[in-house]
């Protein structure tokens, strides 16, 4: 505890002691060196500005969409700036203002400009094209056959305010949920992110409550991390179809909470961070676990003491109260690049590396006599030249209990899980992109509910992500990605090749096995609209090749793109 209190009081000084605000560009005697902004024109539009439709087929079309479509209020685009009329103008502050509008999700793209007047004071321009928000559909999801998975209706933009609200119902393997959600970047008209969702599951509630205040920007000082969860739920564990048996349902009621802060030194580019954390678990097992035959988990029952023997090892989750402290240093530049990830859009590259590690004690185990001291490190890399572009970010996790029996490691709980991707344009050009890859997950000892599978959009993608139970795995992939702009500006259609190579192991985790060599081959489409916009469809068809599923069908996925290159 001395150490608890010696860290409390330390961490306290410099927070209480630091400047909560630091001016930027303002001489000491109130003028500006380089300028006030005189004028900030905001032009928000909506999925099509007038002049990017008029005389194009189908015009009337694409009116209609706007007409239906409530756009992002110009107040939220204002006070999403980090400039206003009268400040000194800062060019840094203007590209932070776009990267951070620009990763808004209801926000397809962005442009800005600055122009100095003859009077010396600055006019800035600021245009958005909004994302469609409205979304009410099936949940689903294909490989190989079509599998429903519920329906959902979101509104990513409610009144074009920056709220989202959600309503989603979700019966899908061990998953059987409803839940209604409402979240807000703009909690009590602060920059701070708030969002609060209940409803029911499979196997009982959940409720959720978060509140948090971002870093804004890279000139940010301050962060605060809030949330507080409760929920009934089942781990479900693969077992590879086991004598016609495909899952093994371990239950827990879980609450979980944690309260983090941060502040950062420096300037943008050569930051240097501290913070800590206070983190709450607590799980219980209130059944024996439960069997599904060939995927009917509404038919689940018992299982028998052979069957739930084989989660021995992880059927005595950790409960804990962890108190830690986190120091790190943040060297990154941003830049932005088109036809990466996105098809035609632009999208944010962070460029340099960042490194964090956290260190901390568990104070109480609600019972239990397993004390430690864990720790955990993240680290991120991203470099650019030419046409060529590459990101890699790394987590370490483990812990340290305080004793164990002779001849057993003390150690527990060891993750290494990181990914790595390098795009090559030819010439720098948007049209082709080469993207090679690799992904790792590594595990050993653990002593939590965990297992993993070598299928799925990010393993080897001629399997479904619901066989080949695996511990720890490692898969590398290479695509050539042609993205086409024939049908701008209303919708992104783009065209892959892919190739997928991976293995898997055991790791001593329940129902695990060494897969040995697994490949893949396969094409696909990327779909999003309207152009730009960062919310990309991949729809695949993948071949495996070779092993011992050589012969077998192909399999068909659909999958949401993610945008590995932001930070």
């Amino acid at each position: 505890m001395r150490f608890v209190r010696a860290s409390a009081l330390a961490l306290a000084a410099l927070f209480l002691g630091a400047e909560m605000a630091a001016a930027t560009g303002q001489a000491t005697d109130g003028t500006c060196a380089g300028g006030l902004v005189s004028s900030i024109d905001v032009r928000n539009h909506s999925l099509f500005a007038p002049e990017d439709i008029e005389g194009r087929r189908f015009d009337w079309a694409m009116s209609f969409v706007n007409f239906m479509h409530i756009r992002t209020r110009d107040g939220f685009i204002r006070k999403e700036l980090l400039l206003e009329e009268g400040d000194c103008f800062d060019a840094h502050a203007l590209s932070e203002s776009e990267r951070m509008i620009r990763d808004l999700d209801f926000i397809a793209r962005i442009e800005t400009s600055a122009r100095q007047l003859p009077d010396s004071t600055w006019a800035i321009r600021v245009e958005t094209w909004d994302e469609w928000t409205t979304q009410l559909g099936m949940d689903f999801d294909v490989e190989s056959d079509f599998q429903f998975r519920g329906f959902y209706v979101t509104e990513k933009n409610l009144v074009g305010r920056g709220m989202r609200l959600t309503f989603r119902y979700r019966d899908f393997r061990e998953r059987n949920d409803r839940f209604l959600t409402l979240s807000t970047g703009r909690f009590l008209g602060t920059r701070a992110n708030a969002s609060i969702g209940a409803g029911t599951t499979r196997t009982g509630s959940f409720a959720r409550t978060e509140i948090a205040y971002p870093f804004v920007s890279e000139a940010g000082r301050f962060q605060l991390d809030s949330r507080l969860q409760v929920e009934d739920k089942e781990y479900s564990f693969l077992t590879g179809n086991h004598d016609g048996i495909s899952h093994v349902l371990f239950p827990m009621e879980e609450v979980q909470g944690w309260f983090r802060v941060a502040r950062r030194w420096g300037e943008p580019g050569g930051l240097t961070l501290l913070g800590t954390e206070l983190t709450l678990l607590h799980r219980e097992v209130p059944t024996a676990p439960a069997m599904v035959y060939r995927g009917d988990f509404h038919g689940a029952v018992p299982a028998p003491d052979s069957l739930a023997s084989r989660l021995a090892g992880q059927d005595h989750p950790d409960s804990y109260v962890r108190f830690g402290i986190t120091g790190g240093v943040r060297n990154l530049r941003f830049t932005t690049a088109t036809g990466l990830d996105r098809v035609t859009g632009v999208q944010n590259v962070a460029l340099g590396s960042e490194l964090l590690l956290t260190v901390g004690r568990t104070l109480s185990a609600f019972g239990s006599d397993v004390l430690d001291t864990y720790g955990r490190v993240d680290g991120f890399l991203g470099a650019a030249k030419g046409g060529l572009t590459a990101t890699a970010a790394l987590r370490a996790e483990g812990r340290l209990v305080d004793s164990a029996p002779e001849g057993v490691s003390r150690w527990r709980d060891l993750s290494l899980f990181g990914s790595a991707q390098t795009y090559f344009q030819p010439g720098g050009s948007p049209f082709h992109t080469f993207v090679t890859g690799l992904r790792f997950d590594l595990r050993d000892n653990v002593e939590q509910p965990y297992q993993a599978a070598m299928g799925g959009e990010f393993g080897v993608r001629s399997y479904r992500d619901d066989e080949v139970p695996v511990g720890s795995s490692f898969v590398a992939y290479a695509e050539h990605r042609f993205n086409l702009e024939v049908f701008k500006p209303t919708v992104d259609l783009g065209f892959v090749v892919f190739g997928d190579i991976g293995q898997g192991w055991a790791s001593d985790v329940p129902f695990g096995i060494d897969t040995g060599w697994r490949k893949a081959l396969g094409i696909g489409l990327r779909l999003g609209a309207p152009a730009g916009t960062g919310s990309i469809t991949r729809i695949e068809l993948a071949w495996p090749v070779g092993g011992p599923d050589k012969g077998r069908s192909p399999m068909l996925r659909t999958y949401w793109s993610p945008t590995p290159t932001s930070r």
